[in-house]
């Protein structure tokens, strides 16, 4: 008899986040967020790459949103974090070896891969399909779900170009997993995600 399929919906931070409704996402359904994402969500498992996500939870305003993120969350990294000088990792978070040194280290991808293969380490791959939420992978303006929340910009977010070759390296992450045989589905609408793997509407992900 086939296994049960386990499903993960990974969240990505474009703006496609501001159309889902969270209360309505099925609660069998496991949840990856990546980055700002506990601005919207408190997934089941968060995943980061960059100091200033760590800075910005220290900030007095984001004191309960941290202590809830905690308190909801298996929050991991990889270990490109750090290479962040004086960056001091928490007890709170989880750092992970990157197996492949030419993966580039955007946070969705990389968040899928650890997964894979660190935290169900003894389940199988083909066990599991990712849905594949806020990952456009095309530049548009608000470029990030929070913008749209009054969120102030920090970092190269305001950078086209920047995005576009960050982009493209990012489809190439995505292609080497599905290779590897990660079940990936899109449930970004207009995503470049779309042209590699299959798309549904998130509604599908929703209480039935």
């Amino acid at each position: 008899m086939a296994s049960k399929l386990n499903k993960i919906l990974v969240l990505g931070n474009s703006p496609h986040i501001n159309e889902i409704d969270f209360d309505l996402i099925d609660p069998r359904i496991k949840t990856i967020g990546v980055n700002r994402i506990w601005l919207k969500h408190y997934p089941n498992y968060f995943f980061f790459n960059d100091v200033p996500i760590l800075n910005e939870l220290d900030l007095p305003e984001h004191k309960i949103s941290k202590i809830k993120l905690i308190q909801n969350s298996i929050c991991y990294s990889s270990q490109w974090i750090r290479k962040s000088p004086g960056v001091a990792i928490p007890n709170w978070v989880r750092i992970y070896p990157i197996s492949d040194r030419t993966f580039f280290p955007d946070s969705v991808s990389n968040s899928i891969k650890i997964f894979k293969d660190q935290i169900i380490r003894g389940s199988s791959i083909s066990d599991y399909v990712f849905y594949i939420a806020g990952v456009n992978l095309n530049w548009s303006d608000p470029s990030h779900f929070w913008k749209t929340m009054g969120y102030p910009s920090r970092g190269n977010h305001n950078n086209q170009v920047w995005y576009e070759r960050r982009f493209n390296a990012m489809l190439s992450n995505f292609i080497k997993l599905k290779d590897s045989g990660v079940n990936m589905v899109s449930v970004t609408p207009g995503s470049r995600l779309n042209k590699i793997m299959r798309y549904e509407n998130i509604s599908n992900l929703y209480i039935k």
